[in-house]
């Protein structure tokens, strides 16, 4: 494997993590801002937003405007 392949490997590897710690943290608490969920889970902005995608496209969340908040549910 060659060293771009390898660091996208690493990458998708981290964000799958992330996912799971969304994941988790959700089916714990039920609804969350994408704030909180930062915040407690020590995420940057990106790696939150990476690993929404991918449970968005696993259809394992819903994300709803409420105010100026973005509320984030597990389903």
């Amino acid at each position: 494997m060659n060293m771009l392949a390898t660091q996208v490997s690493l990458e998708i590897n981290a964000i799958g993590e992330d996912a799971g710690r969304i994941y988790e943290y959700l089916n714990r608490k039920g609804e969350c801002t994408l704030a909180a969920l930062k915040k407690d889970l020590k995420l940057t902005g990106d790696n939150a937003a990476y690993a929404l995608g991918w449970l968005a496209r696993e259809s394992k969340i819903d994300m709803r405007r409420k105010g100026t908040s973005l509320k984030i549910y597990s389903i």
